[in-house]
C-alpha cells in the first residue's frame, strides 16, 4: 500500500461521524501500525492535537526499535503566539516540534506541516518554517488547507515540498482550477485526505441527512453510481482517491484493524475509468455545508 499514508487521528481522540468504537486501544493501535509497515505503508500522519497519537506512535517506535519512520506532523499556534517578537516566536515553534520529535523517539522529522492555512499568510511563521528545513529539523515542509483559495495561494506562493488538501468523491473543487498542474510543475506531492469525507460516506443517506444537511441526496446517487460498477462503498471511494490524477498519496484513518485489512485487500484491485469520469460528472458542484465537516455542527 505505497500510495497510503496512514492517518492517526483515531489513535488519540474519538474521531469520526461514522465511528461507533471509539478510540481504540495502544495494543490494538500498535497492531494496526505493525500491519500497515507490514504491508508497504512507509508514511504516518499526525498533530499534537491529536490526543495522544503522537506518544503512541513514539512508544511503537521505541518498542519495535525503528530507526527511520516517515511521520507527517503539524505546526499549531495559540493566538497570543502569533503576536510575538521573532525570537520569541522562533522558541515557541521550535519547542513545540522538538517536543513531537522527542514524544516519537525520532531524530528529526520528515515532513512538518503548517496545521492553520492562516499561518501561510504570516510571513514570520513561514519563514520559521523555512528555518526549520534549513537547519534539518524536518526533511520536508508543507501546509494542510480546506478551502480552494489558500490551496492556489501555498502552491504559487511558498517554497513547500507537500500540501493536504480534502480530496474524495463528492469534494472535487479543485478540479476545476489549475491546482494540480501546479504542483506537478513545481514538484509538491500531493496529499489526499478526508477520502471517506470522515466516514459519512459510509453513512445510510437518512441516517446522514439527520447529522449533516443535504447529505442525503448525494449519498443516494453515489449508492446508485456505485451499484452500477458493482463497487461497495469502500470500493468505490478508496479506489477513486488513488487513481485520480495528481494525487500522490492518501491520507486514510481507520478505526480497527479489521479496516485496515479490507483496505489492503481492496487496495491493489483497478477500477473503471467510466466510473472515475462519471463521478467527477455528477459531483462537481456539492453543497460546501456537505464538504466541509467544520461547519457540520452549525447546519442544526
Amino acid at each position: 500500500m505505497e500510495k497510503i499514508c496512514l492517518g492517526t487521528v483515531q489513535f488519540g481522540m474519538d474521531y469520526g461521524i461514522n465511528n461507533k468504537k471509539g478510540k481504540r486501544s495502544v495494543n490494538e493501535i500498535h497492531e494496526i501500525i505493525k500491519f500497515g509497515i507490514d504491508k508497504g505503508i512507509v508514511f504516518f500522519d499526525t498533530a499534537p492535537v491529536y490526543g495522544d497519537a503522537e506518544e503512541i506512535i513514539g512508544d511503537y517506535i521505541l518498542k519495535n526499535k525503528l530507526d527511520e519512520i516517515n511521520i507527517f506532523t503539524k505546526l499549531t499556534l495559540e493566538k497570543n503566539d502569533i503576536t510575538c517578537e521573532k525570537k520569541e516566536l522562533r522558541e515557541i515553534i521550535f519547542n513545540q516540534v522538538n517536543t513531537s520529535i522527542k514524544k516519537m523517539n525520532l531524530k528529526k522529522l520528515y515532513a512538518l506541516l503548517l496545521h492553520n492555512p492562516e499561518y501561510m499568510y504570516n510571513e514570520r511563521i513561514v519563514n520559521e518554517l523555512y528555518n526549520l528545513k534549513k537547519i534539518g529539523v524536518t526533511k520536508n515542509i508543507g501546509v494542510s488547507i480546506y478551502n480552494v483559495e489558500d490551496a492556489l495561494y501555498a502552491v504559487n506562493n511558498l517554497k513547500i515540498d507537500y500540501i493536504q488538501i480534502p480530496f474524495n468523491v463528492f469534494d472535487l473543487r479543485l478540479n476545476k482550477t489549475n491546482f494540480f498542474e501546479i504542483t506537478k510543475e513545481k514538484n509538491i506531492k500531493v496529499l489526499a485526505r478526508s477520502s471517506f469525507l470522515q466516514g459519512l460516506l459510509f453513512m445510510e443517506p437518512n441516517d446522514a441527512e439527520k447529522r449533516v444537511k443535504n447529505s442525503g441526496v448525494y449519498l443516494n446517487k453515489f449508492n446508485e453510481i456505485l451499484k452500477k460498477y458493482d463497487y461497495t462503498v469502500l470500493e468505490g471511494a478508496l479506489l477513486f482517491s488513488k487513481y485520480s490524477l495528481g494525487i500522490d498519496y492518501i491520507v486514510i484513518g481507520v478505526d480497527s484493524l479489521d479496516q485496515l485489512i479490507e483496505i489492503n485487500e481492496i487496495y491493489g484491485k483497478s477500477v473503471s475509468k467510466e466510473y472515475i469520469k462519471e463521478i467527477n460528472e455528477t459531483f462537481l458542484n456539492v453543497d460546501y455545508g456537505v464538504l466541509l465537516p467544520y461547519l457540520w455542527s452549525k447546519k442544526h
